[in-house]
Order: structure tokens, then sequence, then C-alpha cells
């Protein structure tokens, strides 16, 4: 699995609620794992898709409780979502559960704080 690219397309994607995928896009990203990955054997590109990159504010996703008592969210990743989704979901269990989080995570993350 493989993605990213978009800043190296004209205008970046910006601005676009497109979430059709770009041909530019994919053929970027299978140029890239050409020429940095040691794969001897011919890659057969079987599923492509593109979404619609949101970002908070901060630029730093939610972790928490929203104003509900009964609804939480794990959102705004900004398009990082491989990388921090699991130790997020890890995160979110914990609140959940009345668990102790790291106070930098509480601070930087709690959707209550993030404005």
């Amino acid at each position: 699995m493989i993605g990213g690219w978009r800043n190296n397309t004209p205008g970046g994607e910006i601005g676009t609620y497109d979430i059709t995928p770009n041909p530019s896009v994919e053929k970027g990203l299978q140029d890239f794992a050409a020429r940095h990955y040691a794969i001897e054997e011919k890659i057969e590109w079987q599923y492509s898709w593109a979404g619609i990159m949101a970002a908070s504010k901060t630029g730093f996703l939610f972790i928490g409780p929203t104003d509900s008592q009964r609804i939480f969210t794990v959102s705004g990743f900004t398009g990082h979502g491989f990388s921090w989704a699991h130790g997020s979901a890890k995160y979110l269990a914990k609140i959940m559960a009345g668990e102790a989080i790291p106070d930098l995570v509480a601070r930087q993350f709690n959707p209550r704080m993030q404005s």
C-alpha cells in the first residue's frame, strides 16, 4: 500500500471535492515505487482510490469526546490516517474506558479544546 503524491500535481488538488483517482497521482506513485523499492516482479496495481483531504485548524487530529457525552471521535487525519490510525484508536479506547493517557495527547488532540 502506498499513498500521497498530491503535492506533486499541478495545484496539489487543493480546493477540490473530486474523489476520482487522479491518473498523474497514480503514475507518480507507480514510478516512485519502481525507483525506490527493489521489487523484481512486475507489479500489477489492483486498486486505487482517492478522497478528500480535510484538516483541522491546528493540523492535529481529534481523539476523544465530542460535545455529546455518548459520542467520541477519531478524525481529522489530514491525509495521515494510515500512520496515525492504530495508535489513535488505542488512545480512544483508553479514553472511553476512563483510563489515563499521556497529558500531551489529552491536551493536543482533545476535540473539545481545538477550535
